[in-house]
């Protein structure tokens, strides 16, 4: 007997085991999200790689060019090209190395090292980017299923409104455009399933986009993460902007544009070479002495004196887009400025529609509609009237979760603008594999 309930308790545990998906991966949290869009993510690795193909450039213009050999026959004889007959004749052999003018190197050096350093900022804010499109998208999975459930819980109630109906048309007390009217606000709801199961279908799709299809048909929880929504100073806030990684990729160009001012200024110097050479000499002199090989030593340089419509333009132009950088970076801070703002006087207001709807709204079309049903089985009101209410209570529930969900999308944004803390950590620190 003992055994037999053993069998049957270990069947049953095999069965709840099965209903269970792999790994125990029931829900998606919003955070695991996260994660794996930015593991995922290959324009985030693409950047990289390139700051790292930079920051190897830098390297390599900061080297002198590299020597010249020289080999060649001078003063030979085009009769016999014998190299024995004169002491002019020569086989000369030479090296030749040529010098940037100036700071050239170090300022070409410096110059490669801002772009990589404006790369890695732009890997920061893709990843800042990434995170935002994660949220957006994941909270629009769960809106989605959150209508999905609140429209199904509300099919019962619409079934009832009909069957109520129904038996009151049965009775004659009611009219057949009643018990029709009842019916296709049903088929409304029903159809208004379907498009919702669509939407979640649809965004569920863009999900994968950013942590993979398999992934992105896992279960949703059903609550919205909590997040802080506190700002103490909404001042110091918006000059907090400065410190976001897309200003910091702009004054890295800035940096670059006056790395390119520098090096304008440069070319007013002169470039030089210096040249070593050694002749061999075969022949003899008429006395029957040999005649001794010959070293030479020699210095070019650059005479820039003819300067108006090279050195000046070319400087004049690199003032100009040193001084076109600075306006663009002012006009990235008003821009997102005021996207900033924008999205603190948004979340304002949802918090506050939000708490309308909590404890104003929603009880208030929930006890209207209980009203209106009682009054219409008395024969005290239409079917209008107890169908426009539960509408509206339908409505009223579907805003508040979709106004759940705006206030959720808002912070995230907000945290795109001000990243901070842990999301500031997630953004900056290399992926596993992406040191040198």
């Amino acid at each position: 007997m003992i055994e037999h309930k053993t069998l049957i308790r270990f069947l049953l545990i095999g069965a709840l085991l099965s209903l269970c998906p792999s790994g125990f991966t029931q829900t998606l949290s919003l955070e695991h999200a996260e994660s794996l869009a930015l593991e995922k993510d290959p324009g985030y690795q693409g950047l990289m790689k390139q700051s790292r193909a930079l920051e190897d450039d830098a390297i390599a213009e900061s080297q002198l060019p590299d020597p010249m050999l020289m080999v060649g026959w001078l003063n030979v004889p085009v009769a016999d090209f014998a190299l024995d007959e004169e002491p002019m004749n020569q086989l000369r052999v030479g090296l030749k190395q040529n010098f940037p003018v100036g700071d050239t190197l170090n300022l070409k050096r410096k110059s490669a090292l801002a772009d990589a350093s404006r790369v890695r900022q732009q890997s920061v804010t893709r990843r800042l980017m990434v995170l935002q499109n994660t949220r957006n998208t994941w909270i629009e999975v769960w809106y989605g299923e959150a209508s999905l459930k609140i429209v199904r819980e509300n099919e019962p109630m619409f079934e009832q409104l009909r069957d109520v109906t129904a038996s009151l048309y049965r009775t004659g007390r009611k009219g057949l455009d009643d018990l029709v009217r009842s019916e296709l606000e049903l088929q409304r709801l029903k159809d208004r399933e379907v498009r919702i199961t669509e939407n979640v279908g649809r965004q569920r799709a863009f999900l994968g986009r950013w942590i993979g299809s398999e992934e992105s048909r896992l279960l949703l929880p059903e609550k919205l993460p909590v997040w802080e929504t506190h700002f103490a100073d909404r001042m110091a806030d918006s000059s907090q902007i400065v410190a976001h990684p897309l200003v910091r990729a702009m004054d890295e160009r800035i940096a670059k544009l006056q790395q390119g001012v520098e090096l304008a200024r440069e070319q007013y110097k002169p470039a030089w070479s210096l040249e070593l050479g050694y002749a061999f000499r075969n022949a003899q002199r008429p006395n029957g002495a040999e005649v001794s090989d010959l070293a030479s030593l020699s210095a070019s340089v650059s005479l820039p004196v003819f300067t108006a419509k090279r050195q000046d333009k070319r400087l004049s132009s690199a003032n100009r887009q040193a001084n076109a950088g600075l306006d663009q970076r002012l006009d990235l801070l008003y821009e997102l400025k005021s996207r900033l703002e924008a999205e603190l006087v948004t979340l304002d207001r949802l918090n506050e529609r939000i708490e309308l709807y909590d404890s104003m709204i929603l009880p208030q079309t929930q006890e209207q509609a209980q009203v209106a049903l009682l009054s219409y089985k008395a024969d005290r009101s239409d079917f209008t009237e107890v169908m426009r209410s539960h509408v509206a209570q339908l409505e009223s529930t579907l805003e508040l979760e979709r106004l759940q969900a705006d206030r959720l999308k808002s912070i995230a944004a907000i945290k795109y603008f001000l990243p901070r803390g842990e999301d500031l950590d997630r953004v900056s620190a290399e992926l596993p594999g992406e040191s040198k």
